[in-house]
């Protein structure tokens, strides 16, 4: 269209020009300025035409425009949102992370803990053994209770060994089984005791010095809660306990 107008334009100046002349010359002018009339009204339309055809256009590139738009902002949300998403993902992860190393803390400071229990506890049961002849197969740590009955003229010892406690079908009342065997190993314990080398770890040891009676007296009642003694024989040991206590003290 732009290439016409140049056309219309180059033939309208060519038209002009003729008029000129032939007005100058005296010819007849009619014919020509009718064509120039005619190409003038031809022209006016196009340049009409190609307005209407510009606006058109823009108004067409304007709503392509506004439409791409509405997709980028659509697509940026969508992005902003999937942004927010992600750093709440990452929030989450962090936290998680978080008390999962706190969690592994805790275990680790409980294993601590239970290790450094255990540790005590293995402590206390060697601090209560006897070292036992090796005989050819190394050293043998077992728990003995050993017991000193005492009266005005004389006193007697005796040794318990690990033991077990069971419940006959027809009784409820428990039976305590102890280990014979170890107990015959363990036969010369008296004489044991009786050596002064052992006298000062028979002194450490001894319950009597080291025990609240409160607590005795405690156990002998779950002994009886139990059925393994008598309740009313409670009162009477324990009074005999307190007794011994003192002459321990003494």
């Amino acid at each position: 269209m732009e290439r016409r107008i140049n056309e219309i334009n180059a033939k309208l100046e060519q038209l002009k020009a003729q008029y000129e002349k032939a007005k100058e010359y005296g010819e007849d002018t009619k014919m020509i300025k009718k064509r120039i009339n005619d190409l003038s009204k031809k022209l006016s339309d196009l340049i009409k035409e190609k307005k209407e055809l510009e606006e058109k256009m823009n108004s067409e590139i304007e709503a392509v425009r506004s439409k791409y738009l509405e997709y980028i902002n659509a697509e940026r949300m969508r992005i902003d949102k999937l942004k927010k998403e992600i750093e709440k993902l990452n929030n989450e992860l962090d936290s998680i992370e978080k008390q999962a190393g706190d969690r592994i803390d805790e275990i680790r400071a409980l294993i601590n803990q239970l290790i450094d229990k255990a540790s005590k506890a293995e402590n206390g049961i060697v601090s209560i053994m006897i070292n036992t002849p090796p005989h050819g197969e190394g050293l043998h740590y077992l728990p003995v209770i050993i017991i000193t009955y005492r009266s005005k003229n004389k006193s007697r010892r005796d040794s318990f060994t690990p033991a077990y406690i069971s419940t006959g079908k027809l009784s409820r009342t428990p039976k305590i089984s102890f280990f014979e065997e170890v107990r015959k190993y363990l036969s010369d314990i008296p004489g044991i005791l009786s050596d002064a080398r052992y006298a000062d770890q028979v002194e450490k040891y001894n319950l009597l010095k080291t025990v609240n009676p409160t607590r005795i007296i405690s156990l002998l009642d779950r002994l009886a809660d139990n059925g393994i003694i008598n309740r009313k024989k409670v009162q009477k040991i324990a009074e005999k306990i307190v007794e011994q206590i003192k002459m321990v003290q003494a």
